[in-house]
């Protein structure tokens, strides 16, 4: 082979084919033969020169066109293409200026681009004859490609043996390209670094593939093929055989990861992992990248989250197997929750409230312990919760922290006493906007809330202090407006995403229990069905998120059932979970509009409100792919439904890249 295999692609739309259709074509024609990348570049090389000797090594440019190649666009909402700079532009005209063989590979359907859509240096592209693949005939569709490259670079038949020997008058290394090294280093540290959120699997199995890029000389000596084609045998292993997520409180989420290895002398064609055990419920997978073959030699890694839902020991089993079932790899999962001690009976029984407020207080002493320790390491306090309750002439602000040496409140009372948690009672005329502010020696946290007085009884109107329909108790008043849920209300849900590899879930909610300002959840799977009563959450009236082990976070799904949702209206300071290893997030949301929309359960008319969830990046360049800092919905809300009809997550790592595309429609509606 006179030249190497370039393969050119665009992240947002064909980074996973990008990697394995590199683990596939190094396989066949070397790891020397195929590179991709220049993200490589050193600061202060001209990257139009380093993109030219690149391409310029190549005997062929493959172009991954993808359902986003073509319209893909920079912040400033330009087109990509357009920009003389763009890289993929940029590897594309140099292969066709200087007559290198360009191969432009249709992914899943994609159609050729019109050539007046295409800038005047690459509409030579569209006189190429192009190839196309897809997810669901991998082996087909890229054997194809492979038999057209082999014809291209007149290979040999049979693969050369990887080790020196096969070549004995070619020095080591010769023929690959000088920007191999440098995407070497890029891929093994991206290899560890696999987004996103907020809850499940997005394009990490896509992007896993990207430890192919890895340097060769890492791979172990029983990654090199023997002669014998009969006798390669992947070997799937675990590089631990168990992992501990210590104790963790009833509520938070403690994260673990596990990596798992090929030490055979073939791929290793991987199925979807899968948690097992009675205790599969408070575990969940939060991003995996063993999906997809898993080359000799290397190695993927899930990460995971512990979320307990109950005080207890809890075990599961992660299962990592082969797709043939001819092999699987077991890791245990061990986890322990602790739950605030009972309070000391009394005479007379404690009020609910104040009940819920000594159980908040307690439960964030238990982590106040480990605030100087954190500090060392690093990190910053976190406010766990942080609530406000309205009552005749003020209110309570009662908030829940971690890590935290001091909290303050402002403007009142100042700083507090109980660093842990507590309930603080404040007068009140007006509404007034209240931060909690938690400090130690590695930084700051703020969260804000609007508080309003509750009006007096005396002024109430007389409907209001009618006797509670037949059914109520003083506890929970008689819930008499039709717009809100009514207990035993059941919406049937399907979810979708972005990636082939992303979850097709079918799933119920269930309203369990309703007050005048919370409405407490059940959710339970359809398909995939995972067993069990699933899980239980509770929804408040004020806008906020709900985070499911199963689908991720929901936006206040019940917003419109609790206040009207006129056009213009916003809300800022948001609380905001933490979700996997990513916090600080800072959240608002404001109303579009109305909108009709069709979903599988009817056509409506819903109010259209949009959310962005944003935080700083604290990662390195390199993690800049993978690490989420936007989250943006767009939730579709219909009264009579009571709950929203649909709902779009997208997922955005801090150099651009949409890691995940979700969404969630309406299939049928039960009960209202």
């Amino acid at each position: 082979m006179t030249g190497g295999i370039f393969i050119s692609y665009r992240r947002d739309d064909s980074a996973g084919y990008a990697g394995r259709l590199y683990d596939r074509l190094a396989a066949r024609f070397g790891s020397k033969q195929v590179f991709m990348d220049v993200e490589g570049i050193e600061p202060g090389t001209d990257f139009v020169d380093a993109i030219e000797n690149a391409v310029g090594a190549c005997a062929v440019l493959i172009v991954l066109i993808g359902d986003e190649w073509l319209s893909a666009s920079d912040a400033a909402g330009k087109r990509r293409l357009d920009d003389p700079n763009d890289f993929i532009r940029l590897e594309t005209a140099t292969a066709l200026t200087r007559q290198i063989r360009v191969v432009p590979v249709l992914v899943d359907g994609t159609p050729m681009p019109p050539t007046d859509s295409l800038p005047e240096d690459l509409r030579m592209l569209t006189r190429r004859q192009a190839v196309e693949i897809s997810h669901k005939q991998w082996e087909a569709s890229t054997g194809e490609l492979i038999r057209t490259l082999e014809r291209i670079l007149e290979a040999p038949a049979a693969p050369p043996p990887a080790t020196p020997a096969a070549n004995p008058g070619r020095p080591a290394g010769a023929g690959r390209p000088p920007v191999a090294a440098l995407t070497a280093v890029l891929g093994a540290v991206l290899a560890g670094l696999a987004w996103f959120y907020a809850g499940r699997p997005g394009p990490a199995p896509d992007t896993a593939p990207a430890v192919a890029v890895t340097n060769d000389a890492e791979a172990p000596s029983g990654s090199v093929p023997s002669s014998s084609t009969s006798s390669r045998q992947p070997r799937l292993v675990t590089l631990a055989p168990g992992l501990d997520f210590g104790a963790a409180a009833v509520g938070s989420s403690r994260a673990g990861a596990v990596r798992f290895g090929n030490e055979g002398t073939a791929p290793a064609r991987l199925a979807k992992a899968r948690l097992e055990g009675d205790d599969a419920a408070s575990f969940r997978i939060v991003v995996s990248t063993c999906v997809g073959d898993l080359a000799p030699g290397r190695t993927c890694e899930i990460n995971l989250a512990y979320q307990p839902l109950s005080p207890a020991s809890r075990r599961a089993t992660l299962v990592v197997a082969l797709a043939d079932a001819s092999q699987q790899v077991s890791v245990e999962l061990v986890g322990t929750a602790t739950a605030p001690p009972s309070p000391v009976p009394s005479p007379t029984a404690e009020p609910a409230e104040a009940a819920k407020d000594r159980k908040l207080s307690v439960a964030g002493k238990a982590a106040s312990a480990d605030a100087a320790a954190a500090a060392a390491d690093g990190r910053p306090p976190q406010i766990v919760a942080w609530r406000g309750i309205s009552e005749e002439g003020g209110g309570r602000l009662c908030y829940r922290t971690s890590l935290a040496d001091e909290v303050e409140l402002t403007p009142k009372p100042g700083v507090l006493e109980k660093t842990a948690g507590d309930c603080v009672r404040v007068a009140l005329d007006a509404p007034t906007r209240f931060t909690l502010i938690a400090r130690n020696s590695a930084g700051t946290t703020r969260k804000s809330l609007l508080l309003s007085p509750k009006p007096s009884s005396v002024a109430r109107a007389p409907a209001e202090s009618a006797a509670p329909a037949a059914g109520a108790t003083a506890q929970e008043p008689a819930i008499t407006d039709r717009r809100r849920p009514l207990v035993g209300e059941q919406w049937h849900y399907r979810s979708s995403g972005k990636w082939p590899t992303s979850p097709k879930r079918s799933f119920t909610i269930t309203a369990r229990a309703v007050t005048s300002g919370t409405v407490q959840d059940q959710f339970q799977p359809i398909e995939p069905a995972t067993g069990g009563a699933g899980e239980s959450r509770g929804s408040t009236a004020a806008p906020g998120f709900v985070n499911w082990n199963e689908i991720g976070s929901e936006f206040s799904p019940y917003l419109a059932a609790f206040e009207p949702l006129a056009e213009g209206r916003s809300w800022r300071d948001l609380p905001t979970p933490d979700q996997a290893y990513w916090t600080q997030w800072y959240s608002e949301a404001r109303v579009l509009g109305s909108e009709s929309i069709t979903v599988p359960a009817g056509r409506y008319v819903a109010t259209k409100v949009e959310v962005w969830s944003s935080r700083r990046a604290t990662g390195s360049r390199a993690e800049a792919q993978l690490e989420p800092v936007r989250v943006h919905y767009l939730v579709w809300y219909v009264p009579e439904l009571k709950r929203y009809a649909r709902m779009q997550r997208r997922v955005v790592s801090a150099n651009g890249t949409e890691l995940e595309n979700d969404l969630f429609e309406l299939v049928a509606h039960k009960g209202g």
